[in-house]
């Protein structure tokens, strides 16, 4: 049994009267995705770096993927890494790319597998 599993018993009293009891025990399931806020970028074309800065709002573990404007993957900045709630910064080294606009994608999964993708962008210039 894992941490996420429930257990109910239900049934009905056997008295005059008819009562229904239901109990439980350990965690239910989580259902709700994790939530991706607050997620800011920024460049310094002296460093040649693109910053991004988001917070989670639970444990999870996250992918970051820099895409071009067609879409195509560029980098993978972080790979499901496991990282708690709160605050995250992320540097992506720019090499070799035309000054354009790349969009970070975040996907960021729980251990119950509830997924979000978050996606933001930067202009390079």
């Amino acid at each position: 049994m894992s941490g996420n599993d429930l257990i109910q018993y239900e049934g009905e009293t056997q008295s005059a009267g008819s009562a229904k009891y239901s109990l439980s025990f350990g965690k239910e399931a989580d259902e709700m995705a994790p939530v991706v806020k607050n997620v800011q970028t920024s460049y310094e074309a002296k460093n040649n770096q693109a910053k991004l800065n988001f917070e989670v709002n639970e444990n999870a573990e996250l992918t970051v993927w820099v895409k071009d404007h067609k879409g195509r993957v560029l980098d993978t900045i972080m790979d499901a890494e496991e990282k708690p709630a709160g605050a995250h910064s992320i540097v992506w080294n720019v090499v070799k790319v035309p000054n354009r606009k790349y969009t970070f994608e975040i996907i960021a999964e729980d251990l119950s597998e509830n997924k979000s993708v978050t996606t933001h962008s930067v202009k390079l210039k």
